[in-house]
């Protein structure tokens, strides 16, 4: 992932800290003057921030903030007096695992480098007048000041990043929480997280997870600026045991009028003289084991292996049995920071093992009319089940995908995300003006 830089943004928006920044530029810092000579200072503009992160094996998370800001205030040789000042702030954070397996964030360094300050002071007077404020405030002020926010932005983002460890309901099926699986990777640019969801059954039994077959090398290359979510296969045939029962459809007549004991008897005519005079028969689909997706270049599925009853149905006594393999064509999306799966086609790829054994029988007919029967009953049935009971995604260092643009690709064994983070607006001219405000009611 490396959603970190826009994690960090929404911190100093949503935190107020660069509010706090300008305000405690320009007010008194233990007991003095924020700057001498000058009087009713305010923050006059503020620049937007040029932030920056770079993640290093050695020294973990490394942020570095430049901030330019100018401040007024009446000059005690007369006049008003602005000061324009550029600084960059530049911390290093550890990344480290709790014994929860959480993730935890620990600022360990941070230092402050002035870059430039100009006045609108006539040249003539601007060695004594820079020279003492640099002396007298800059080298006390900046770090207490902009160090302490560094902790904020850190201790924000791991508010934020705990959401990733909470348990999320699948629904009335049960539960699941993700846990980290080993220390983060550092590289460069970008930070990996390997996650080990944790799926319970609704009477709060753990479902064990499969291990994952290798991931293909044809993964889909990583955009810059983007996140990059892989789901394998295995975590998406977990979360389906929790859906087998589901799988289960009983069909009548009622339910489709396709199911007829002339229609029967024309695909099956071994079966036409134990079908029941009054013409009601009843189909029951059951999965003999939980349903398996099957993952490629561009296409997605569930495979299921049902067996289904032909019965009577006014007393239940099975007519024909058989096994059938089908599957159903998923898409998938994000919706309300969760995973939807919705089928949307039905084929049969295989009827086997009938009981009792039958003399003829018209296979790829009984496929097509299988297929429509599951397509019109069985299967919107399981989608609003699905739709209702989705699985939490992966928090993204604490953004959400809805501040995201994403795209979901199928590849072999695993679902790929391309998740973008949108550009995060901050009207810092709008700040400025509330700062002049504070200002002027602190000086009053």
């Amino acid at each position: 992932m490396s959603n970190s830089l826009s994690v960090a943004k929404t911190s100093l928006t949503e935190s107020h800290i660069l509010e706090e920044l300008a305000e405690a530029a320009t007010k008194n810092q233990g007991g003095t003057k924020a700057i001498k000579g000058i009087k009713g200072l305010k923050v006059k503009d503020i620049k937007r921030p040029n932030i920056t992160i770079s993640f290093h094996p050695e020294k973990g998370i490394c942020l570095s903030v430049a901030t330019e800001v100018t401040i007024a205030g009446k000059s005690f040789i007369g006049g008003t007096m602005e000061i324009t000042l550029r600084s960059k702030m530049k911390t290093e954070s550890n990344l480290k695992v709790s014994p929860e397996k959480h993730l935890i964030f620990e600022v360990n360094k941070c230092g402050v480098e002035l870059l430039s300050c100009k006045t609108n002071l006539p040249s003539s007077m601007l060695p004594k007048i820079v020279n003492k404020f640099l002396n007298s405030t800059l080298a006390k002020v900046l770090p207490g000041m902009m160090c302490p926010a560094a902790d904020k932005v850190v201790s924000i983002m791991a508010v934020r990043i705990e959401d990733m460890f909470v348990v999320n309901e699948i629904g009335d099926h049960g539960t699941m929480q993700y846990e980290l699986d080993g220390l983060p990777d550092l590289d460069g640019e970008w930070i990996g997280l390997c996650l080990r969801p944790i799926f319970y059954d609704k009477d709060g039994k753990e479902k064990e997870i499969s291990k994952e077959p290798p991931l293909s090398d044809d993964l889909p290359e990583k955009k810059e600026g983007s996140n990059e979510i892989i789901l394998p296969v295995n975590i998406l045939n977990a979360l389906m045991e929790l859906f087998t029962d589901d799988f289960s459809c009983e069909v009548t007549g009622a339910d489709s009028p396709l199911l007829t004991v002339n229609k029967l008897a024309e695909i099956l005519p071994s079966i036409k003289d134990t079908l029941p005079p009054s013409g009601k028969v009843k189909v029951e689909i059951r999965p003999e084991e939980p349903p398996k997706f099957s993952l490629a270049e561009g296409k997605s599925s569930l495979v299921i292996f049902p067996k289904v009853d032909i019965l009577i149905h006014d007393t239940g006594r099975s007519i024909l049995s058989f096994q059938m393999t089908h599957e159903w064509l998923t898409k998938f999306a994000v919706d309300d920071e969760k995973l939807k799966i919705e089928a949307y086609e039905v084929r049969t790829s295989d009827v086997r093992d009938f009981s009792p054994s039958v003399d003829e029988a018209d296979v790829e007919a009984l496929k097509g009319y299988m297929e429509d029967i599951v397509s019109s009953v069985c299967l919107p049935n399981v989608n609003k089940i699905m739709a209702d009971n989705k699985m939490a995604l992966p928090n993204m260092m604490g953004a959400t995908y809805s501040e995201c643009e994403t795209s979901i690709t199928s590849v072999k064994d695993a679902l790929a995300f391309d998740v973008t983070p949108k550009d995060l607006p901050m009207d810092l001219v709008a700040l400025a003006d509330k700062f002049s405000h504070i200002q002027k009611k602190h000086h009053y």
